[in-house]
């Protein structure tokens, strides 16, 4: 038999060995089909087009990761999403993706999670070219593309052109990063329906703004941005209410319950600050260790104030004593941790103070149940608060260590869970004065025939709790006719004020003047010397106007922004018009002194004396004039009154 030559058989198994390796380098590229952003499309779950590699040793460079893309090492996200928990090393994420949306070449991508430690995306295009940008909480806030409390990467898609995403992410912190991709339309009817919904939660203390990681146009990116601040601040602000509503009660009673659930709150909103990336963005931009420390030190000082209002409220030294030095014990081992947690590494003080909240929680609903058994109707609606408290923390740490999966329950938990707290633990409050007073009617019956003495002592001691009250109330009601920044009145308040004014100058047939004050070129002050120093000269230039018309009887409002507006009984357009020049001379040669530099400052004024014999006379025509005045002013070259 004539044998085949050798050269013939290795060339054939040469042929075989290349075929195999393309086809092991293109049929798992063929496999992830890029994700189109095409002009009809609305909404887009990234979830499924995205692929992960978990490098545990942190050592793969760009080039190799993208190799092992590219060659199908990478893997689909599993089943819980893009929630890994606490990992060593750093995990990367691949997508490829084709903008086929002419008129939108820019896109934002969002972390939509604080505590990342360093992130490295790197945009490679078809034409060859490679972009490399970096963030993360161990680089300065100034870095970011956007000044935005996530980290955030610019991304250049020209229409038409392929391109990928790796994205490099290494954090000591838990490790979440899902993603979304929206249209500009899409994403506008979204954050419009979204802001409707978040209004409502916040307003009922169910404070929650979280998106997944995002990429967005600037334009939808800056819409959602100014809302989600808004939001955020609503949330912070109606803390701050509860804050010193609670602290002004704790003033008036000298209730140790109210001190310590003040500083539970504190700590509580130090903590939230922290998680949403707030405290980098505004508290220390500049200090990657602070962003580190402050996440395990505020979570023991929340743990502390908890502990403590538990031990005070449910009165554990006199009805458990053996409860009351093991809730001892809890504070002195988070004490503890808290100062360890100031050099202990991240990885070792955080999971560390994240898993003791459970169990901290689970002794207080535990103490709690206790004192029911042993007759404290109190402690129901005490347990109650807790156990909301308790399920959502419980759910949000066991999403940041990777036991449940990413969820709208999961992701808000210690929001939802937190506001039920606050608002059973008010009822809660309630439910133990309306015992108290329940008590005393029962003591009241009974004196009717023994104790006639102690119950006028009662009585009188009840008089007190209810002035008090009343002047608690009093005081709050003036606080929400002021402006919480400048401290004049605001614009609700004034509208309301001066329509009475205006009625009063039309019966008793005397002048009514009004000015419109508006500082010139406020929004350069903020632009050049941030918003903290603009906030300083507000506050500096409302002390001017007010300290100028307080001896006159005026009506000083914020009306909006950097705009000021007065009202002024019995005063014409002469007096009224020196006022103004006052004003402006002050303004001009006063500048403000601030936690910065010394900030000029001067305004433009428009003055208008309402006609009493004229009976069409209004207060909206009235403020119209006055505006009008005012813009006259501006376009006359500002730094000057001007009459109407």
């Amino acid at each position: 038999m004539q044998r085949q030559p050798t050269w013939s058989w290795s060339l054939i198994r040469l042929a075989v060995a290349l075929l195999a390796g393309l086809l092991a380098c293109v049929l798992p590229a063929m496999a992830q089909s890029p994700l189109l952003l095409d002009p009809g499309t609305g909404e887009v779950d990234l979830g499924p087009h995205i692929r992960y590699l978990h490098d545990p040793e942190g050592r793969l460079d760009a080039t190799a990761a993208l190799v092992q893309a590219r060659t199908g090492r990478f893997q689909p996200l599993p089943a819980s999403g893009a929630a890994f928990g606490f990992q060593r090393g750093a995990f990367w994420f691949h997508l490829r993706l084709e903008n086929r949306t002419p008129t939108q070449p820019q896109w934002l991508l969002v972390q939509n999670y604080a505590l990342s430690d360093r992130l490295d995306l790197y945009l490679y295009r078809a034409d060859g070219s490679v972009l490399h940008q970096a963030g993360g909480d161990h680089m300065p806030f100034g870095a970011r593309s956007v000044s935005y409390r996530h980290p955030n990467f610019m991304l250049d898609l020209p229409a038409g052109m392929p391109a990928e995403i790796l994205l490099r992410v290494q954090s000591q912190s838990s490790m979440q990063v899902p993603l979304v991709l929206y249209t500009p339309a899409a994403f506008i009817e979204l954050s419009r329906d979204a802001q409707l919904a978040i209004g409502l939660y916040y307003g009922i203390l169910l404070a929650l703004f979280f998106y997944n990681l995002v990429l967005y146009t600037p334009a939808a990116f800056i819409e959602l941005s100014r809302d989600a601040q808004l939001a955020i601040g609503l949330y912070y602000g109606i803390l701050l209410a509860l804050f010193f509503y609670n602290l002004v009660l704790w003033l008036a009673l000298r209730d140790a319950s109210y001190f310590w659930y003040l500083f539970h709150l504190s700590a509580f909103g130090l903590v939230l600050l922290t998680l949403n990336g707030l405290g980098f963005e505004y508290l220390w931009p500049n200090s990657p260790w602070l962003a580190d420390v402050s996440v395990p030190v505020s979570i023991c000082l929340a743990q502390l104030g908890m502990q403590q209002f538990a031990r005070t409220f449910l009165r554990l030294r006199k009805v458990w004593p053996l409860a009351d030095r093991i809730s001892l014990a809890c504070m002195g081992f988070y004490l503890v941790l808290g100062a360890a947690s100031l050099w202990l590494p991240y990885r070792i003080a955080t999971p560390v103070a994240a898993a003791s909240v459970f169990p901290s929680i689970c002794w207080i609903v535990a103490a709690a149940l206790a004192c029911l058994r042993r007759g404290d109707h109190l402690a129901r609606l005490f347990l109650a608060a807790w156990s909301m408290f308790l399920l959502g923390t419980g759910a949000f740490t066991a999403l940041a260590f990777g036991l449940l999966p990413r969820s709208f329950f999961t992701e808000y938990g210690v929001q939802i869970g937190s506001a039920l707290e606050m608002l059973l633990l008010s009822i809660a409050l309630s439910y133990r004065y309306a015992a108290l007073r329940n008590e005393n009617e029962r003591i009241v019956r009974r004196a009717k025939q023994h104790l006639e003495s102690q119950v006028m002592e009662r009585t009188g001691e009840l008089r007190m709790a209810l002035e008090q009250l009343e002047q608690v109330h009093a005081r709050l009601r003036e606080a929400s006719r002021r402006d919480p920044l400048t401290g004049v009145y605001n614009r609700g308040w004034f509208r309301e004020r001066f329509e009475a004014l205006v009625e009063e100058a039309r019966e008793r047939r005397r002048p009514l003047a009004l000015l419109m004050i508006d500082l010139d070129h406020f929004k350069a002050i903020n632009d050049t010397h941030g918003h903290l120093v603009g906030d300083d000269c507000l506050r500096r230039c409302a002390r001017i106007i007010d300290g100028t018309l307080h001896g006159y009887g005026a009506l000083v409002a914020r009306y909006g922004g950097e705009e000021f507006i007065a009202a002024i009984p019995g005063l014409d357009l002469l007096h009224a018009r020196e006022l103004a020049e006052e004003i402006c001379s002050r303004l001009r040669q006063e500048p403000c002194r601030t936690r910065g530099p010394m900030v000029p400052v001067t305004a433009s004024i428009g003055v208008h004396v309402l006609d009493v014999d004229d009976p069409d006379l209004a207060s909206d025509i009235a403020l119209q004039v006055a505006d009008a005045a005012l813009y006259a002013a501006k376009a006359g070259g500002r730094d000057r009154v001007v009459a109407a």
